[in-house]
């Protein structure tokens, strides 16, 4: 499937109200604060500042949008009562923490899994970030224990390797999810970068980028913060890496001291991934039952993968129980201690290959804001690291669409992240795992993993590594991405050797997925299975 295909002719792009003029190709390093007359914020609005978005875009969208969809659609596990067997599920709640009720039935449909049974109502629990399940998302085995959502549910099962199973099949889920999301920020960048006139000067790394965006904080929920990125020299190299750039998020942008910072993400730091998401401010609409302008409208964040360090005086105690202090990823420095965590390596086609700088299109210094103040956190050694990543809403401006402000905001953070090939030149092949687009689906196959490929998941010896990080989505990610590559290099000829699920043979009227905690089909097996 090429959702990113060459440029054939340019699109123009009709907006609303003009963008601030500005000297011929230059950047604008002062951006537009989004506050009202009345002194109040004022969020980007839902309803689009491009009256079209290129067809490009919109065509590279629709299958992106056919496979998040499918992927809400698959069941992946499902398990019954059976009294001939000796299987028993049981859960726990916080809300009932002394309480063990048993289980009758378990479904994991898309990232929801479905827990069933006489003495309770039917539960629903996301294993992805939706707006009410912000930071506590995932699941984790330990034992014979399951905990979910950060121990919000407990699962117990007398089954070791159903346990095992089910956690793996959650995290195949979770990895699933983010990948399609992942592909999409390839598709949305490759399709309306290019109409973006200084998109040049984006891809170049030659400006620190400023402006406002709201960062999801646990104490405080969305908080406004004031960003700024460091600019990284396309020549930076990923082995030198030693704190100096950072991405960095301020109480305002009156005063970039330390005592003004809210939390910040060095170049040294393990990030695995970084990539648009779905909206989790508001109430979220089933995908679905959304169009593909309902859905572009409503990718509005940035979700960053890994690591988030805070300074020691501004982290919540309770923050601290869940956190580590592990830093220095990437140092060399013996006086720095040993990092906890690994490189990993992370994850668009040729329309990404155009989006590249070149030296026919770099400033001239004059042009570009070259700040020299990074007001970077010097003392990263005792900072705070917290592994459970970060959500980030970019706010538009007027006049400019809300993925534009993704855009301009997301490659600055690829580039000091040193993910997906940036600063240098996107990687664009399917195949190379650090590719946006890597494993991308070719439709009409709906699935990352043959059968054949999840029956050899299923054997005990195949054990998810948790280090460098607990955090389910980095755990689903890097082991998932590592387990596809391997099965990539193994057989070249997967694609059409193998199984996998068709577009066809789900269901096409999923009425019982779309309200998935209220009612479900009864036509699973009675036993312990995985959907495939």
């Amino acid at each position: 499937m090429h959702l990113l295909t060459s440029l054939r002719s340019s699109v123009s792009i009709s907006r609303q109200s003009p963008s601030p003029k500005s000297s011929s190709g230059s950047f604008p390093t002062t951006p537009i604060d989004p506050i009202s007359e009345d002194g109040s914020f004022t969020s980007g609005s839902t309803t689009p500042a491009f009256q079209s978005l290129p067809q490009d875009l919109l065509d590279g969208m629709k299958p992106a949008l056919v496979l998040i969809q499918a992927q809400a659609r698959k069941k992946y596990y499902s398990w019954e009562y059976d009294p001939l067997k000796h299987e028993v599920w049981q859960m726990t709640s916080n809300e009932r923490p002394d309480e063990f009720l048993s289980v009758h039935k378990l479904f994991l449909v898309g990232t929801n899994l479905v827990i069933e049974g006489e003495n309770f109502e039917r539960y629903r629990i996301s294993l992805v970030e939706e707006n009410d399940n912000i930071g506590r998302c995932g699941v984790e085995a330990s034992g014979q224990v399951l905990s979910l959502n950060g121990g919000q549910m407990i699962l117990t099962c007398t089954e070791l390797l159903s346990l095992m199973n089910l956690e793996k099949f959650c995290l195949l889920s979770i990895f699933e999810c983010s990948s399609i999301f992942k592909s999409i920020t390839g598709t949305v960048i490759s399709g309306l970068g290019l109409q973006l006139s200084d998109m040049h000067v984006i891809l170049s790394s030659t400006f620190n980028y400023k402006d406002w965006c709201e960062v999801y904080l646990k104490e405080e929920g969305w908080v406004k913060v004031w960003c700024h990125i460091d600019k990284v020299g396309r020549k930076s190299s990923g082995d030198h890496r030693d704190g100096r750039c950072q991405i960095k998020f301020y109480r305002d942008k009156k005063s970039t001291s330390s005592k003004n910072l809210v939390c910040f993400i060095p170049d040294c730091e393990y990030v695995q991934d970084v990539f648009f998401y779905k909206d989790c401010k508001s109430h979220p609409l089933d995908v679905l039952e959304m169009g593909l302008e309902d859905f572009l409208d409503r990718l509005n964040t940035i979700k960053v993968v890994g690591n988030i360090c805070y300074p020691q005086e501004g982290f919540s105690q309770q923050n601290r129980s869940r956190s580590s202090s592990s830093m220095s990823f990437f140092m060399n420095n013996d006086n720095r201690r040993n990092s906890t965590v690994l490189s990993s390596p992370t994850s668009s086609t040729s329309r990404l290959k155009m989006l590249s700088p070149s030296r026919g299109h770099q400033r001239k210094k004059s042009e570009v804001s070259l700040d020299s103040n990074h007001s970077r956190y010097t003392d990263i050694d005792n900072c705070i690291t917290d592994p459970k990543g970060l959500l980030i809403r970019p706010l538009a401006h007027s006049g400019v669409h809300c993925l534009e402000a993704m855009i301009r905001m997301v490659i600055p953070m690829m580039d000091c992240t040193h993910l997906y090939g940036r600063p240098a030149h996107f990687k664009t092949e399917r195949s190379d795992l650090e590719s946006l687009m890597f494993g991308l689906p070719k439709l009409p196959a709906v699935d990352y993993f043959a059968k054949e490929e999840l029956l050899l998941l299923l054997e005990p010896e195949i054990v998810i590594d948790k280090f460098p990080s607990a955090d389910p989505s980095t755990v689903a990610m890097r082991f998932f991405t590592k387990f596809l590559a391997d099965r990539m290099a193994q057989n070249s000829k997967r694609d059409s050797k193998l199984t996998f699920t068709h577009l066809a043979s789900l269901a096409p009227q999923p009425q019982e997925i779309i309200s998935v905690s209220e009612k479900l089909d009864d036509t699973t097996s009675t036993t312990s299975s995985l959907i495939i």
